[in-house]
């Protein structure tokens, strides 16, 4: 696509803080988490420990792995195609094999959804760690995008029910 001869790269880019903080409270809630199972800090307080611990491992865990272990993950949007990349693997998908891109909210997140024509399974994009600006620019430069054939939802859609035109050939969601 020649509108993306310079290519348009979103990535995270965790600070040092926010890894060292990541450490901290993992390191919190497994003490937390223990003294709640030892019975040390008795059982009126138990509860609030136990789960607190947990929740606070969970995403500091998450963290660490998404951000820190395998690098933030890069969305790249070039003149080949989409590429989904980190540290240790890439996927692309080239735009004549485009089929749609969607914005979705799951169990693991919100990301954007790449699927290809010739895949089974979609290229995920989860937006973890990017800022307000990131995120506002790549939602725009999504929105560019016009190709024949290729559903791009822009907003979460979980039911189907926002309705669809046609431009251009395209199937683009109505409120973009």
């Amino acid at each position: 696509m020649n509108q993306f001869a310079t290519p348009r790269v979103f990535q995270a880019k965790p600070s040092n803080l926010k890894k060292k903080l990541a450490l901290v409270a993992f390191a919190v809630g497994a003490i937390a988490f223990a003294l709640a199972v030892t019975g040390v800090i008795g059982e009126a307080n138990g509860g609030p420990f136990f789960a607190g611990g947990l929740v606070v491992m969970a995403f500091a865990f998450r963290f660490w792995f998404m951000q820190v272990r395998s690098g933030p993950t890069a969305v790249t949007l070039d003149a080949g195609g989409i590429t989904i990349a980190n540290r240790s693997s890439s996927n692309t998908i080239a735009w004549v094999e485009l089929d749609s891109i969607r914005y979705r909210a799951w169990r693991g997140g919100h990301y954007w959804e790449f699927k290809s024509r010739s895949r089974k399974k979609t290229l995920d994009y989860y937006v973890d760690g990017l800022t307000a600006t990131q995120l506002d620019e790549l939602r725009e430069t999504i929105s560019t995008i016009k190709l024949p054939d290729v559903l791009i939802e822009l907003f979460y859609n979980p039911l189907g029910l926002m309705p669809m035109r046609t431009k251009a050939k395209s199937r683009v969601c109505a409120r973009c």
